[in-house]
């Protein structure tokens, strides 16, 4: 149920919404047709193609000689650049007001963007994120089930955030506000998790806002890299750049960020992935906590207290 009339904006605030496309050929169609019957109807709509391999560039020019919306545009990059970069390109050639990003295979509700709009104009002026839990669906489109989450955090979230598992929400869900970006800047085009990163920079200097209405479908395909990033070393270290940048902002915090990164060298330690040492040796220096100690100068007798502990 949409929160207001379309017809009831006289003034509507632009709002860009970009398509970070590569290899969905199968499911675009679906992706934009969801944006296409949007019932807020002031979008610019920036489809970035990142070289994909197989017909997505024809499925897409195909959907846009069919439809012949003027708010819809592609631009197709000549080499792989990657989704951080491929986010930035779409920031700089934008002009909304509001800003959501969605990957080529996933879906809006139609009144995904209304919703989102009015919680942000409904909203004091330093929120400047509004996300929500998605439904979950199935490589066939089929939804099974909502996603679940332990906490959801809203308001000012940064230490919140930093005693989390995980990112806070799936960002596509998200709409953000253009001054966020223009304050703390674009993707850090460094990291394999920029999502994770923006949202830990945005919470420092603006509200982040839970909201409860589902509008949004994830798909859920088995050979997704996020569902095996965090079983690789290149994975796992990209986490501990990102927690090591929230390190000195208190002392609390410092401590919940020294644990994430225990946990993240146990994992390295137990894959057989190396420099799990260093990652220990960081939560040490602000946890100063003696089981790190152990771990680090002790550790062949303390797997063995870890395996006769997980075996009880």
């Amino acid at each position: 149920m949409s929160i207001l009339n379309p017809n009831q904006l006289t003034n509507q605030a632009l709002v860009t919404i970009g398509v970070a496309s590569y290899n969905h050929a199968r499911y675009i169609c679906e992706t934009l047709n969801s944006i296409l019957h949007q019932s807020y109807q002031n979008l610019e709509v920036i489809i970035h193609d990142d070289s994909s391999k197989d017909e997505s560039i024809e499925v897409i020019e195909n959907w846009l000689r069919l439809h012949g919306d003027d708010r819809f545009r592609l631009i197709k990059n000549i080499e792989n650049v990657g989704v951080c970069k491929s986010l930035n390109r779409i920031i700089d050639s934008s002009q909304g007001e509001y800003l959501a990003f969605i990957a080529s295979d996933d879906r809006y509700l139609p009144d995904f963007v209304m919703n989102r709009v009015h919680h942000l104009t409904s909203s004091s002026a330093d929120v400047g994120i509004v996300y929500s839990p998605t439904y979950l669906m199935n490589e066939q489109g089929e939804r099974i089930g909502v996603e679940e989450r332990n906490l959801w955090p809203s308001g000012w979230i940064f230490e919140e955030m930093c005693q989390l598992n995980n990112s806070i929400c799936k960002p596509f869900t998200s709409l953000v506000r253009r001054k966020v970006y223009e304050q703390i800047g674009p993707y850090d085009e460094t990291l394999i998790f920029e999502d994770l990163d923006f949202f830990f920079r945005a919470s420092k200097q603006w509200q982040i806002k839970f909201v409860t209405e589902i509008d949004t479908e994830y798909r859920v395909l088995a050979n997704s890299l996020g569902t095996t990033l965090m079983s690789t070393a290149r994975g796992l270290d990209g986490m501990s750049v990102v927690l090591q940048k929230q390190l000195g902002v208190s002392h609390e915090t410092d401590l919940w960020i020294a644990r994430r990164l225990r946990k993240i060298a146990m994992r390295k330690k137990d894959l057989g992935f190396s420099a799990w040492q260093n990652d220990l040796k960081i939560s040490n220096r602000y946890h100063h906590s003696m089981l790190d100690y152990l771990y680090l100068y002790a550790y062949p007798v303390m797997d063995l207290f870890r395996k006769k502990k997980e075996q009880s």
